[in-house]
């Protein structure tokens, strides 16, 4: 942004070019950094390990890293004035689509392998929880009728208030809204 601004290119329709090559070479950044990142979770052993799940700093700052870029990426259109060499380049005469169709592709194809990288950060949460969820699911499921109800569901709540309370204070609000969503789902499939 602040190499674009100072830069100042005059000939604005001559800057499509250059607006392409920054926007790749960000775009190449992004998932570049996206597969150091998981490498990382790689070689600490997060996508190895069996055991149930506990949360980890390495987890929870990959993840919010990778929102993070990809919150950035969705912004630099706008930081790069990219509708302004779109609209020049358009009242030069040329109505192609292809001009926009091309920045938007590089912007579509890296926010999507962060997307897929936070995912995957993710669905292991919920492969290492589903153990002791449908353990839960079941008690819950299973318990006699004489149970109250407080008490039949008492472990379910206390594995999930651990959890999920360390998760909210350690991740953004939309890859917590991720995570809870796939424990939602997966409490729901264990029923």
């Amino acid at each position: 942004k602040e190499f674009w601004k100072q830069l100042a290119w005059p000939d604005i329709i001559g800057s499509y070019n250059l607006v392409v090559k920054l926007i790749d070479c960000i775009c190449s950044g992004a998932v570049y950094y996206a597969q150091l990142t998981q490498q990382k979770l790689q070689d600490t052993g997060y996508y190895e390990d069996s055991a149930p799940f506990r949360m980890s700093d390495e987890m929870c700052v990959a993840m919010n890293d990778l929102e993070y870029v990809r919150r950035t990426l969705s912004l630099l259109p706008d930081e790069l004035q990219v509708e302004a060499v779109l609209d020049a380049v358009r009242a030069a005469g040329d109505l192609s689509t292809q001009w926009r169709d091309n920045i938007q592709g590089l912007l579509d194809s890296a926010t999507h392998q962060l997307h897929s990288d936070i995912s995957l950060i993710i669905n292991r949460i919920g492969v290492k929880m589903r153990p002791a969820l449908k353990k839960a699911m079941f008690h819950l499921a299973w318990s006699p009728d004489s149970l109250p109800t407080s008490d039949a569901i008492s472990p379910l709540l206390e594995y999930l208030d651990s959890h999920l309370i360390a998760l909210n204070a350690a991740l953004l609000p939309r890859n917590f809204e991720r995570v809870l969503s796939l424990v939602w789902d997966t409490c729901v499939t264990e029923l």
